[in-house]
């Protein structure tokens, strides 16, 4: 028995660290201060592997700061320069982070430093915290705090708060039916007690017999279904403290769209939303 509990210890342990292991770094959070000659972006991209999904955040930046530029330009990976003059926007790519999703695509971050505007080179400063979780962690305790918090009142409540909403739903309402399944359970042993406890002679034995036998059924089922409901409220507890909270990345940006005038660019807003 010993052993068991040590080893089912050993598993929630494990099972607690794998839960916690997409740890985020501090700028997803709080984008870093800007400087004196340039702003920090922060954009992301999706794909089917890291570099085309490095590619897709990377066109983002591209896309955010042609539009602001306000004229056709052409970008590469040093910075835009427009079409009919010489005019450089230099950036330089800061940090970037990588997660692998559920449904095997990759999403990439990238923070990037872009000068306030042309022909201006910015006095780039390596954010050299780019990779400290120190923030995130401080985030996600009061996260994993308050989806404690909210699962001790209402079962499945908590796994909501961090976005997962099937396991939240299933969880309160498997909790709603063990303990549904229980009193209904007992409601009926009841009923069996009532007409084993008849004194008034009427009962005999036989359907005594069988009374007592369903009255012993219903009690023993209405108490394994109220363990079931024990046993699936600790898990929920510790689901609500483990789980990812799972991020809502979703961006908007402005895109370039056709249009017959001058510069033949007109602004439009893209999204990009990965759940």
């Amino acid at each position: 028995m010993k052993r068991l509990y040590i080893i089912s210890v050993f598993l929630l342990t494990i099972t607690t660290l794998f839960a916690q292991r997409n740890i985020r770094p501090d700028w997803l959070l709080e984008k870093p201060q800007d400087g004196r000659d340039y702003v920090y972006v922060v954009e992301h991209g999706v794909g089917l592997d890291e570099q085309s999904a490095y590619q897709a955040a990377m066109q983002h930046v591209h896309e955010s700061y042609t539009n602001r530029l306000g004229q056709a330009v052409v970008s590469s990976d040093k910075g835009y320069q427009k079409v009919d003059e010489v005019f450089n926007v230099p950036f330089k790519k800061v940090c970037e982070y990588t997660i692998k999703q559920t449904d095997g695509t990759y999403c990439v971050y990238v923070l990037v430093q872009v000068a306030k505007s042309g022909a201006v080179e910015p006095h780039f400063d390596d954010y050299r915290a780019c990779n400290s979780i120190t923030k995130y962690k401080s985030y996600m305790q009061k996260k994993n705090a308050t989806a404690l918090t909210a699962s001790i009142f209402l079962p499945g409540v908590g796994q909501m708060t961090k976005r997962h909403y099937t396991e939240g739903v299933f969880t309160l309402l498997g909790e709603g039916a063990l303990i549904g399944g229980g009193v209904a359970m007992l409601s009926l042993s009841n009923k069996q007690k009532t007409i084993m406890n008849d004194i008034s002679g009427t009962v005999d034995y036989d359907t005594y017999m069988n009374a007592k036998s369903k009255y012993n059924t219903y009690r023993y089922t209405a108490y394994g279904l109220f363990g079931g409901a024990a046993v699936l409220y600790g898990i929920n507890l510790w689901r609500a403290w483990a789980c990812n909270y799972r991020f809502k990345e979703i961006a908007f940006y402005p895109t370039l769209m056709p249009e017959p005038s001058p510069t033949g660019l007109a602004l439009g807003v893209g999204m990009n939303v990965n759940f």
